[in-house]
């Protein structure tokens, strides 16, 4: 049996023309965005506002309460399951560290159809509904709720973003917003508790929005990434790779000891292709704070929850 080139794993001779054909196009445009990104002028990277997470803290947020009653009213909203964004695991992923991290701001980057948009807006809802008030702004490059060109209807979603957030009565927590992401990250002066990078996948552009973002966190925020392939290798069969975040991210990881990436590996519920595994991925500071005395609102919100209350 051959072996991908790529990740190495086994795979079947029948499959392995359309594979190679995968591996061929996703080396060729690794190369490309390498060129692209040695050509980007190393950028200041100012880490000192990131958090420091450990792999227990968050697995420990899988266990966050909500999802049981929320992602039912996910699932009632209508959206597509597979539409080209982020799948239905890596949805409950988020909403699971939303929860867990009980940020006071949210930025989205890359709204789509708003699958991601809508489980961010329902873990803000409960966390408010407990006190820890929570509000998302979300930026796309193009209006994802254009009445008239309805970019929705050609990945099968029936609702504008916006809209599917009115049908289950979440509109008033998520700000949208039409802007190139680095754009808005360099105007906006609100700081944010979570950042979800999921737009442009580029590494050139990647490596220019972490800078921008970390400069938006809240003291203790948190850097939440999209489409992240360790060492450029793909974690499903299907041999899909996107390798712009993994280049970016290992470039500044090279260039500023500050900070280290926690990739989420595998899931407790399914993700993509009957496995398990996500391509989320966390940045966390690499420096161990001091343990701080926990503030009433941690010690009421259980064993787990960050300090960025920001925004």
């Amino acid at each position: 049996m051959s072996t991908h080139p790529v990740c190495g794993q086994p795979i079947r001779r029948s499959a392995y023309g359309r594979l190679m054909g995968l591996a061929r196009g996703v080396l060729r445009r690794c190369g490309a965005e390498r060129i692209a990104l040695a050509r980007v002028p190393r950028a200041h990277c100012d880490v000192s506002r990131l958090g420091y997470l450990t792999e227990s803290e968050l697995a420990s947020a899988w266990g966050r309460a909500g999802w049981e009653a929320d992602g039912i009213v996910r699932d009632a909203a209508g959206l597509p399951d597979s539409a080209g964004g982020v799948n239905l695991g890596d949805q409950r992923a988020l909403y699971q560290l939303v929860r867990a991290l009980a940020p006071g701001r949210v930025l989205e980057v890359g709204t789509h159809i708003g699958c991601s948009t809508l489980c961010l807006a329902l873990a803000a809802a409960r966390n408010t509904a407990e006190g820890r008030v929570c509000t998302i702004d979300t930026v796309d490059i193009r209006d994802t709720n254009d009445e008239v060109a309805k970019p929705w209807v050609q990945f099968g979603a029936r609702r504008s973003p916006r809209d599917t957030l009115r049908s289950v009565g979440l509109e008033r927590f998520v700000n949208f917003h039409v802007s190139d992401a680095r754009a808005w990250m360099r105007q906006t002066a609100t700081q944010y508790g979570l950042i979800f990078l999921d737009g442009n996948h580029n590494a050139d552009c990647v490596y220019q929005e972490l800078p921008l973002a970390l400069s938006r966190l809240a003291a203790g925020g948190t850097i939440v990434l999209h489409d992240f392939f360790p060492e450029g290798r793909a974690l499903w069969r299907d041999g899909y790779v996107i390798g712009g975040p993994w280049l970016a991210i290992s470039r500044y990881a090279r260039e500023h000891a500050g900070l280290r990436v926690l990739p989420l590996g595998e899931l407790p519920w399914p993700t993509k292709l009957g496995g398990c595994v996500t391509s989320l991925a966390v940045i966390s500071s690499a420096q161990v704070p001091a343990k701080p005395c926990p503030t009433p609102a941690q010690q009421q919100s259980g064993p787990f929850i960050s300090s960025n209350q920001g925004g």
